[in-house]
């Protein structure tokens, strides 16, 4: 279940890694991010990969000027990218629990704790 309501533990703003400040930068990939980083492991290249399929959404939405769908969601987030996806090809359900975050219909918060 995705919580519209997250902690982090460290400032995205400041951190050294320029892939995160990237993704906390643009709307859909920190979406994508906090979404998908409650709710799974990710690799070494997740962040990186959240930035390239915020564009291939942004770019799908725009060319077809229709409403994205959960398995539109799905089809980009489990195999668009060379080699890997950043969800399962099996995870339907989680799919269209994400749709309305990324077509930006809710919204997940973020608060900040450190130290």
């Amino acid at each position: 279940m995705i919580q519209e309501s997250v902690t982090l533990g460290f400032d995205p703003k400041t951190s050294k890694n320029e892939a995160v400040r990237r993704v906390f930068h643009d709307e859909l990939a920190r979406t994508l991010w906090l979404a998908v980083k409650q709710n799974h492991m990710t690799s070494q290249y997740f962040e990186e990969d959240c930035i390239k399929y915020a564009e291939k959404i942004r770019k799908l939405s725009w060319r077809r000027k229709s409403p994205l769908t959960s398995y539109q969601l799905l089809n980009i987030l489990s195999h668009d990218l060379p080699g890997h996806g950043i969800i399962g090809h099996g995870e339907s359900d989680f799919a269209a629990e994400l749709l309305p975050f990324a077509t930006g219909e809710k919204k997940i918060e973020f608060e900040i704790r450190t130290g």
